[in-house]
């Protein structure tokens, strides 16, 4: 994915793709969508990464033989950042459906991994 050149400072996506799930990539197009509809403020700038940074982890964790409460305490973690965001603009309403939906899958998959037996 090629930044778009009007990056704010603190928005560029993160160097790494160590552990991506699908819900790294979810971040990067909400994330994405924010900055090119002009949702996001430098204020926004930490929530940002560290929204990118825990998809990654979360990610990672996904991987792993058994999912750890680490991970899934990780997962809603993400769903606490996506609320810090401006996601009220219409532009970014897809986007943001698509993260929430990998979010809700990879959170699936923990609970299945973990014999959790919720769907």
């Amino acid at each position: 994915m090629t930044p778009p050149p009007d990056y704010l400072p603190g928005f560029e996506p993160a160097a790494t793709t160590a552990g991506d799930s699908g819900l790294r990539a979810a971040a990067l197009a909400t994330i994405d969508a924010l900055t090119e509809a002009g949702a996001l403020t430098p204020k926004h700038a930490l929530t940002a990464q560290m929204l990118i940074a825990t998809a990654e982890r979360a990610g990672a964790g996904l991987h792993e033989p058994r999912t750890t409460i680490a991970t899934t305490n990780l997962l809603r973690l993400l769903a606490d950042l996506l609320d810090k965001l401006p996601l009220d603009n219409a532009s970014v309403a897809t986007e943001a459906e698509q993260f929430l939906k990998a979010l809700a899958d990879a959170e699936a998959a923990a609970r299945a991994a973990a014999g959790d037996g919720r769907p």
